[in-house]
């Protein structure tokens, strides 16, 4: 399963630092994870779902495969036990495979999907498919895969404004460092505060299609840009 075409993200205008504390993001605030992240694109899922139910039901899934295949790049943040957001980072040497056969997790998607539970749209399958085979989107990352990939970072709307987002790429990023050059994330070419906050991070537009840019961080840049 692949998320490329799937890729939506939500990086709010941030100012001051806050307090929430970062920490793994854990299997019980997945739930709330795909919640926070099913109310950030209600216009996404309205398109690709019969209802959100069936939205948060996939992702708490979904997320879950991603946490327990790359459990120290996917961070929440906390501010007093309440999800304020959260980032999965994904990794070349993260694998699906062995996380799909723990625990019945492979099981339980498949009853979960023959059951209705995930209440996919025509949309939904049809975008999966092109996943699967490729697209010009997924096109953007073909060079880029042996550098661990940011799948979405989300922050809730009350917590806007506190460095959260930021805080969570850097922190992820940083369990990183010194096994990868590089790390990457796709954005929605119309996503501006998106883009604005990823470049004050450092991304960089290595390539871009009709809808979307594809940036990358470099690990060393900054100590370059100081020399």
């Amino acid at each position: 399963m692949t998320s490329r075409a799937l890729l939506v993200e939500r990086f709010d205008k941030e100012q001051t630092p806050g307090a929430s504390a970062i920490e793994t993001l854990r299997r019980e605030d997945v739930a709330a994870a795909a919640r926070l992240y099913v109310a950030a694109f209600p216009d996404m899922v309205r398109e690709l779902f019969d209802d959100c139910p069936a939205a948060q039901a996939f992702y708490a899934d979904f997320f879950e495969l991603l946490r327990s295949a790359n459990n120290d790049t996917c961070l929440a943040a906390l501010e007093k036990d309440e999800l304020a957001g959260f980032i999965i980072l994904t990794r070349p040497d993260g694998s699906l495979a062995r996380a799909m056969l723990r625990e019945g997790y492979w099981w339980r998607c498949v009853r979960h999907g023959l059951t209705g539970q995930y209440g996919f749209s025509p949309k939904f399958l049809a975008r999966m498919l092109r996943g699967f085979f490729g697209t010009r989107e997924g096109a953007l990352g073909a060079s880029l895969e042996d550098a661990p990939h940011v799948e979405t970072v989300v922050v809730a709307p009350q917590f806007a404004g506190r460095g959260i987002g930021t805080r969570l790429i850097e922190q992820a990023r940083a369990a990183c460092a010194g096994r990868f050059r590089r790390i990457w994330l796709l954005v929605h070419r119309d996503n501006a505060p998106a883009i604005r906050a990823y470049e004050r991070l450092g991304f960089e537009v290595v390539r871009s299609s009709e809808k979307q840019h594809a940036m990358v961080w470099e690990f060393g840049q900054d100590a370059a840009r100081k020399n």
